[in-house]
């Protein structure tokens, strides 16, 4: 049976020299710099335990991104334009995270279900991470494609300001996360803010 192919973590061989003592690897089994580095960076300022929880939640979508066939078709990487990689991140929770996704009129709502794993909040920490160092870094020049993700733990957490959104999670039933879908914003209505689910 053949092998699936997935991103995996490696340590350095002997006769390689490198600073790096794991190296992350791609389906092809070549490095994969952006993720190799990402693990050094947030081992810097994290506990190793949390930096490796942090890479093995991405392994599996990089190996997403790598291997599915209407990401291959339409060219989808990790570097792509924000908007795709918002809409490849929404496919992969709701195809392998047995999450919901509610499309409205300015933003997304996606949802938890009792099928999603407990990792789901930690994936996309790590995912809004990742693209943080990239940008620090210059691989990924584009504006942050998850910024304006608020996501929720229970409590109510407002999104980002600078992009004209507003959002609150009340109970554990609210979605788990939440972006814009288009530049422009709208008030508001009063049902939206009775029940604390608004864009404004």
């Amino acid at each position: 049976m053949k092998a699936k192919k997935q991103f995996r973590i490696v340590r350095r061989p002997e006769k390689v020299t490198s600073r790096y003592a794991a190296i992350v690897v791609d389906v092809d089994g070549k490095p994969h710099q952006a993720l190799t580095v990402f693990y050094h960076e947030v081992s810097q300022g994290l506990a190793d335990g949390t930096a490796r929880t942090y890479l093995n939640s991405l392994l599996p979508y990089f190996s997403y991104l790598a291997t599915d066939h209407w990401r291959l078709h339409r060219q989808d990487r990790w570097d792509s334009q924000p908007e795709a990689v918002r809409e490849s991140v929404r496919d992969y929770l709701v195809e392998h995270l047995h999450c919901k996704a509610q499309p409205k009129e300015t933003y997304q709502l996606v949802w938890l279900t009792v099928k999603s794993p407990s990792t789901v909040r930690v994936f996309l920490s790590a995912l809004k991470q990742f693209y943080h160092v990239a940008r620090r870094l210059g691989w990924y020049p584009h504006p942050h494609p998850t910024s304006n993700w608020s996501m929720t733990n229970g409590n109510r957490i407002p999104l980002t300001t600078q992009h004209c959104m507003g959002s609150y999670a009340m109970v554990s039933q609210e979605p788990v996360f939440l972006y814009a879908t288009r530049s422009w914003c709208r008030w508001p209505t009063n049902r939206e803010r009775a029940f604390g689910k608004c864009c404004v």
